[in-house]
């Protein structure tokens, strides 16, 4: 059930956009991928307890029923938009 909530959620924000580089800032993206964005789209992180679905979409999905939302806004900013954010 939470899986279709996030999938609605994600698709709901597809668009055609224009888009600018996104500056690596350390505390939006796990410590564990040093900066790496491509690795964290592709992956989530399963340490909160959701991972990557979609990641071109920014579609990520729960794992566990409690899951730490800490990094989510970003992980859809960057990875939605392929390590752009929209103007």
């Amino acid at each position: 059930m939470a899986f279709a909530v996030v999938v609605a959620v994600g698709l709901s924000t597809v668009a055609p956009v224009q888009a600018q580089h996104v500056d690596y800032v350390a505390s939006q993206i796990p410590p564990t991928y040093r900066g790496d964005i491509e690795r964290f789209c592709k992956r989530g992180y399963s340490r909160h307890r959701w991972i990557s679905v979609v990641p071109e979409m920014g579609i990520w999905m729960p794992i566990w029923k409690k899951f730490n939302t800490q990094y989510i806004p970003s992980f859809v900013q960057r990875c939605f938009s392929g390590g752009q954010i929209p103007s």
